[in-house]
């Protein structure tokens, strides 16, 4: 990605971030033993996951959605909290996309509040 040179700072904090991510990822990874493989794949599979779920879907949507009294624009702040979280920049859209499948997918099988919050 090659941002104008104006932001080009913002480019190069951008490369740094993905590169960081990238090192990070490859520490996880490079487990060769069944224990890492299992540790790596409760904290990164499920523990994140889980998490992850629970604050941007399951607080996150619900605080959105009392402040502004719009359900879609919660979803939608929610997604794009959920793929900026990740500093990851490259996969900014992708990671979106995702976010708002989910926050939907939560909110129409969900139920919190009267069931009246959920019409659309």
């Amino acid at each position: 990605m090659h941002l104008p040179e104006v932001l080009s700072r913002v480019e190069i904090w951008m490369r740094n971030s993905e590169e960081s991510a990238e090192k990070l990822t490859d520490a996880f990874l490079s487990s060769a033993s069944w224990t890492g493989f299992l540790v790596n794949l409760l904290m990164i599979a499920v523990l994140a996951a889980v998490g992850e779920e629970l604050i941007f879907r399951g607080i996150l949507i619900k605080i959105f959605h009392e402040w502004t009294r719009n359900l879609h624009v919660a979803v939608i702040i929610s997604a794009l909290l959920f793929s900026a979280f990740h500093l990851q920049f490259y996969g900014f859209f992708a990671r979106l996309a995702l976010g708002l499948v989910l926050g939907y997918l939560f909110v129409w099988t969900v139920p919190y509040g009267s069931p009246s919050s959920y019409i659309l």
